[in-house]
């Protein structure tokens, strides 16, 4: 989301400076200097942040900040006041209320926001779910967070059958082979292991069924591994990072998302923009946006027996095409980027009031 919402601000005539708080690096770098964003890295693990995000912030002239990441918001709220900036806007992209966040974490960020959030001028939300986690986690009132949701490109996005041919030639995939697909980092999160186990059962009943997996990370070598003890080794691709995720859905004949929680799940939209019918857990965002319908089944998390039979269902029914004509408007109706960019560049023109 902070790379399109660049790109797109870059393209009305605004002066975007991404700051990286860990390195600059990343799938999105290239793409954002070609575009003329301005990228630079100010690392959280090196002493005396404040003082030298506030030089940055000076050096190219900030006039707002605008934050995803909580976790520094101490630091770059001082860091921001020392550059003279009071235009400070956040954005929350996750439940604090999951159990990745145990106590200690919890009462830290509760400390956060009674010592700083009268410094942020807006603090938005990408989802409701969020915000009510938010209010109850500070105490304040949900009226104190505003809901954005994410978006994406939907130019970006679209069923293409002769891509969807291309590709799938290129994965090794026959006509006959049914094809789901993940994209998600490999983080217990993302609860791939109960997919994995759900898989399991579905090729029980459609054996030619070939899960891919797309993304990376620390479970992938655990992944493998639980995917041969499954006798499944030889179902699923683990396919690694990609930036062409529009071709990828394009391969696919069913979407999954199997996260234990999920502040927003941007990757569903995508797939919704794709036509692809979906099965997720409730915990995503997008659920608050999107209700339960013949092709967008709502699971609970964890629930292996439901998103086997939910596969099932959704891989042996031919997906009729007004189906997927109205996911593709919900898509465009709940998540077009132009919309969501009208929304934030109100908050920056009124500064966040």
């Amino acid at each position: 989301m902070v790379s399109d919402l660049s790109l797109n601000l870059v393209e009305k005539r605004w002066y975007v400076l991404v700051v990286c708080i860990s390195h600059r690096n990343g799938k999105f770098l290239d793409q954002l200097l070609a575009n003329g964003v301005q990228v630079e890295e100010c690392s959280i693990k090196k002493n005396f942040f404040a003082f030298r995000f506030a030089q940055l912030l000076r050096q190219h002239n900030v006039e707002i900040v605008h934050s995803h990441v909580a976790f520094s918001m101490p630091w770059q709220v001082l860091g921001s006041r020392m550059a003279g900036i009071t235009n400070i806007i956040f954005t929350q992209q996750n439940e604090y209320q999951n159990w990745s966040n145990h106590l200690g974490r919890r009462i830290r960020y509760k400390i956060y926001f009674l010592l700083f959030f009268r410094f942020i001028t807006a603090y938005t939300c990408v989802s409701f779910s969020v915000r009510k986690s938010l209010s109850r986690l500070t105490g304040k009132g949900e009226s104190d967070f505003m809901v954005i949701p994410n978006a994406v490109d939907l130019n970006a996005f679209a069923p293409d059958e002769s891509l969807r041919r291309r590709q799938r030639v290129a994965l090794n995939i026959s006509d006959n082979t049914k094809l789901v697909g993940m994209v998600a980092r490999l983080a217990p999160q993302k609860g791939h292991e109960a997919l994995l186990e759900a898989f399991a059962e579905l090729i029980k009943k459609v054996p030619q069924a070939k899960l891919i997996l797309i993304g990376s990370g620390d479970l992938e070598a655990s992944l493998r591994a639980k995917s041969t003890s499954l006798g499944i080794k030889d179902n699923v691709i683990f396919y690694g990072n990609t930036l062409a995720i529009n071709s990828m859905l394009n391969a696919m004949d069913v979407f999954i998302l199997s996260s234990w929680w999920e502040g927003f799940g941007i990757c569903l939209i995508e797939a919704m923009a794709v036509g692809l019918p979906i099965v997720t857990t409730r915990v995503a965002g997008v659920c608050n946006f999107i209700p339960a319908g013949e092709i967008f089944r709502v699971v609970d998390p964890g629930d292996v027996k439901a998103m086997s039979e939910q596969l099932f269902s959704l891989l042996e029914k031919p997906v009729e095409r007004e189906d997927r004509i109205r996911q593709i408007k919900s898509a465009e109706d709940n998540f077009r980027m132009e919309n969501i960019v009208a929304q934030y560049l109100t908050l920056y023109n009124n500064k966040g009031k």
